[in-house]
């Protein structure tokens, strides 16, 4: 007869993995009446602990998807800072690079971060499966999952902000590159930089694309050549930033006299292309500590009684030498 696990009890009560252990291993953390149901199962199914092996504790999966052009450094921050504070709080982290719910072991552990988007959207499949689980990314209202994040639409319309505030009127958000192009947390910061611009009726913007390498430097050229190139650029991410530059180096195209340009991340790169890149950095290592820190100290009991914790963090700009100030004067 096949042994029954947690995983099983689980399974049929519809409760998480850890409230299961917890319930039946006598430890504190779940509600009394989940605490009972689980029990009346668990002794229906025939479960008993003898031979049952040891749960390693205390072990935390930071899951992160499969990474994108440009996204490395990206999810490598939230790990460092996720590996910080695992530290200080003595839990382990376990690291799962996937895109896919089915691929994440579902073995007992202390709880879930997501540091990016499942191919799956159905959130409350995920929330039963991983539980506890702090998300890393934007969530739809009502999503009964916590989440850590910041704002990329106001990433977008800092990044105009900064341009506009330097004396640009002419501006340029640049994206691209494969599938990436409909990213929707790049789409999102595209956005809030065109919405940002439309505050401005002296501001232009146009869209322009890395997806087509060779097309983009033709279009480069032209306008160079007819004087109407944007003074101004916003890439998406820093990569892209540093790939601009780069063609623009090669169109003899002067970074920041002839084209400001400002990107997103503020990745090593950013600080060691020429010139120095101005980037808005993102709390990536923040958002990694807080993930730990708020996983670590969830139990079942109080996940039930209380409504999702949104904690939105803020951006910053880091000002290096990409961008020309123009005199007002």
């Amino acid at each position: 007869m096949k042994r029954v696990t947690i995983a099983d009890i689980a399974a049929e009560t519809g409760m998480s993995v850890y409230a299961v252990s917890r319930t039946l291993s006598g430890k504190s953390g779940v509600s009394d009446s989940s605490r009972a149901y689980i029990s009346e199962i668990a002794e229906r199914m025939g479960y008993s602990s003898k031979s049952q092996p040891e749960v390693k504790p205390r072990v935390i999966r930071l899951v992160i998807p499969s990474l994108d052009l440009g996204a490395g450094e990206h999810y490598m921050n939230v790990v460092s800072g996720a590996e910080r504070q695992a530290r200080k709080m003595g839990v382990s982290l376990e690291i799962v690079t996937t895109n896919r719910l089915e691929d994440i072991p579902s073995d007992e552990c202390s709880g879930y971060i997501l540091a990016g988007e499942l191919e799956t959207e159905d959130y409350t499949r995920i929330a039963m499966a991983l539980s506890p689980l702090v998300a890393l990314f934007y969530l739809p209202n009502g999503t009964q999952i916590d989440n850590i994040m910041f704002s990329d639409y106001e990433v977008g319309g800092q990044a105009c902000q900064s341009l506009i505030d330097a004396g640009h009127t002419q501006l340029a958000v640049v994206r691209g590159c494969g599938t990436n192009f409909s990213s929707p947390s790049m789409q999102a910061r595209a956005d809030g930089f065109r919405l940002e611009a439309e505050k401005h009726s002296d501001v232009l913007v146009q869209s322009l694309s890395l997806d087509d390498l060779f097309a983009f430097k033709e279009r480069m050229k032209t306008q160079r050549d007819t004087g109407t190139l944007p003074t101004a650029y916003f890439c998406v991410n820093d990569v892209y930033a540093e790939r601009l530059i780069a063609v623009f180096n090669e169109l003899k195209v002067r970074v920041p006299y002839d084209a400001s340009v400002i990107g997103f991340g503020n990745y090593e790169v950013a600080s060691t292309i020429l010139p120095p890149l101005t980037t808005i950095q993102a709390p990536m290592k923040s958002m990694g500590e807080l993930a730990v820190q708020q996983v670590a100290s969830a139990t079942d009991a109080n996940l039930l009684s209380r409504s999702a914790i949104r904690t939105l963090l803020s951006t910053e700009v880091v000002e290096r030498a990409s961008v020309y100030f123009h005199d007002e004067h």
